[in-house]
């Protein structure tokens, strides 16, 4: 398994590309136990469940979740803070609403990331 954790600021994507796995192994992503007075949110981004699993293919099996750990009672929903969208075999590319976008590549040893520091508004 390759991983690749993106962060800005206490928001975080989890993107993990598993090689190797028989078709429908089970994959399941978790997040933090949050001590009194903390929110953990995990968020299904690529490839999993509302209940955050997901199930290996043939060939490689891309999984990514949105991740935060926070003391803010009315933070802005994960999903407005950034997106994250496959580009194909191993391949993210992350929009942060208030940042870069990232494009990530898990497929070869090890990761690739390539930040563009600007981008056209839409």
């Amino acid at each position: 398994m390759t991983s690749v954790v993106l962060a800005r600021g206490a928001v975080e994507v989890r993107a993990h590309l598993v090689t190797g796995a028989e078709p429908g192994t089970a994959v399941r992503v978790t997040g933090w136990a949050a001590a009194e007075g903390l929110r953990a949110e995990v968020s299904p981004a690529v490839g999993l469940s509302d209940e955050l699993t997901g199930v290996c293919g043939e060939g490689d099996s891309l999984f990514a979740a949105l991740v935060r750990l926070t003391g803010e009672e009315d933070s802005v929903p994960l999903g407005e803070m950034v997106s994250v969208r496959a580009d194909g075999a191993g391949e993210l590319t992350v929009r942060w609403s208030e940042g870069p976008e990232v494009r990530v590549s898990l497929g070869g040893p090890g990761a690739e990331i390539v930040v563009e520091e600007s981008r056209p508004a839409g």
